[in-house]
């Protein structure tokens, strides 16, 4: 019987309603526990908001790789947003892993399934699917973040490093005691944290937070090693420090930036901050931010 553009746009609302409000909640617990064997948590950025989205899939984990037959294709939202970003975390059994993800429009999804060995996901797929289509996740877990104390020597040769490439960088030079401070104490615990970004034992980025009651937490000293760029670091080094000030009560967060930072201006744009007016005096600073983070 021939199914109407109609019938399926009605089709993948009611799928979407089920999974949103009946079927997601619960599993999202379960799933976050470890408790579903199969299904992890895919979180995206959303394309608009620049907000994190967590949505239940059926993952085949194989080694270094992860395979989705997502059941409305294009037109499932977390698709439509690894379109747009495809640097995602993804949550298995409990544990938060890095992933890059990738559309393949000329994989077969029903060899996939099939390649799964899970009989009853593979009919649910079908059941509730109009528009299978494969998505590859490549996880790097060679990429860790860990919160340091800013005076361990990790952390002492990025913020060196970050000076150093402000002072290049900047027209006029920088001169740390002439900006805003940062002291290691306030980007300790409990006044704010210190975050560094390792690759195979080597410092490639770092970021701190300095928390303030009742006020916006404020983002400093990000930076990423010039051989760690164009990979994803920046953005997932941004998206870490936003899930530590949420977990720190930070619902906002408020940064400021050179003009000459191009790479940084372009990066903070398109994780969803907007450029507000000046909220300090910062010399260098040309543009100010800020994001909503809950």
């Amino acid at each position: 019987m021939r199914v109407s553009s109609d019938d399926l746009v009605r089709e993948r609302r009611v799928v979407r309603l089920f999974q949103r409000y009946v079927l997601n909640p619960p599993t999202m617990l379960a799933v976050r526990m470890g408790l579903v064997r199969g299904h992890v948590l895919v979180e995206t950025i959303g394309r608009r908001t620049g907000k994190r989205r967590c949505t239940v899939v059926g993952m085949h984990v194989a080694d270094s790789t992860g395979w989705v037959v997502a059941e409305q294709g294009h037109h499932a939202a977390y698709v439509r947003n690894l379109e747009a970003n495809p640097s995602v975390r993804v949550c298995i059994k409990g544990k938060w892993r890095i992933a890059h993800a990738q559309l393949v429009p000329d994989d077969d999804p029903e060899m996939r399934l099939r390649g799964f060995g899970r009989p009853r996901h593979a009919a649910n797929v079908r059941r509730f699917g109009t528009d299978l289509l494969t998505v590859r996740f490549d996880f790097d877990d060679q990429l860790e973040f860990s919160v340091v104390d800013p005076a361990q020597p990790a952390a002492q040769h990025c913020l060196r490093a970050y000076f150093a490439e402000l002072d290049a960088r900047f027209d006029d030079g920088f001169d740390p005691a002439k900006s805003l401070p940062a002291e290691l104490d306030e980007m300790r615990p409990p006044a704010g944290l210190f975050l560094i970004a390792m690759q195979r034992g080597e410092p490639v980025g770092c970021g701190a937070l300095k928390f303030h009651r009742n006020q916006p937490t404020e983002l400093k000293r990000m930076w990423v090693a010039s051989s760690a760029r164009g990979r994803g670091v920046g953005r997932r080094l941004l998206r870490e420090l936003e899930l530590r000030a949420v977990e720190h009560g930070g619902p906002t967060i408020r940064l400021e930036t050179n003009k000459t930072l191009s790479e940084a201006i372009a990066l903070y744009r398109s994780a969803g901050y907007r450029e507000v007016s000046a909220f300090n005096d910062e010399r260098y600073a040309d543009h100010w931010f800020e994001k909503q983070v809950e």
